[in-house]
């Protein structure tokens, strides 16, 4: 029986060689080049809109962090919330991971005593009893848990800022009480260095 397949006849040697294949290829070549090129156009410009946004932010932040230094290092009642904060953070950021690996372990322990899955009855509108399998409710638990452990991340880098900005308030105050007074005072530099 004769092949009836509507389907276009596969790569052939032959099809390289006729002027319809070298056509296409070349139209296509010539798209593909041009697609790529203002692809790279777009890609580089906003690339170059990111970077000089992170670059902004960057130098806004360096300003706040100097400024910062310098209120703390001249004002005693600064320097003591600075403490403060940073001493908040530390023991926030605790308190997250504490809560974390108390919820992770209560988790894993029910399970673990459960023995067999289980199901955590539940009700619904209009009040229809349900049940949800134990594996999963342990399994969202879980997930928020461990998220709660990572946001501690974040308190522990305020609390390092602000230790940081305390060091350097400490080291401005004492530079300015051990430069004589016919000196003129030091400047930080914008870096940091």
């Amino acid at each position: 029986m004769g092949n009836t397949s509507t389907r276009a006849n596969p790569m052939r040697l032959e099809n390289f060689m006729s002027w319809q294949w070298w056509v296409t290829a070349g139209i296509g070549s010539i798209l593909l080049s041009l697609c790529s090129d203002l692809f790279r156009r777009a890609l580089y410009g906003l690339l170059g809109k990111a970077s000089t946004h992170w670059q902004e932010r960057s130098n806004k932040s360096r300003a706040d962090y100097d400024a910062l230094v310098l209120r703390a290092s001249s004002d005693e009642r600064i320097y003591r919330r600075i403490e403060r904060q940073e001493v908040r953070c530390r023991l926030n950021a605790i308190y997250v991971v504490v809560i974390a690996c108390t919820g992770l372990l209560a988790g894993s322990l029910a399970e673990v005593l459960r023995g067999t899955p289980g199901h955590v009855p539940i009700l619904t509108w209009p009040f229809e009893p349900q049940s949800v399998a134990l594996q999963w409710v342990t399994a969202v638990f879980t997930l928020v848990f461990l998220l709660m452990a990572l946001s501690s991340i974040t308190d522990l880098s305020r609390a390092t800022r602000y230790r940081n900005v305390l060091a350097r308030a400490d080291e401005r105050s004492e530079t300015a009480t051990d430069t004589p007074a016919t000196l003129p005072p030091q400047v930080d530099s914008p870096h940091g260095t």
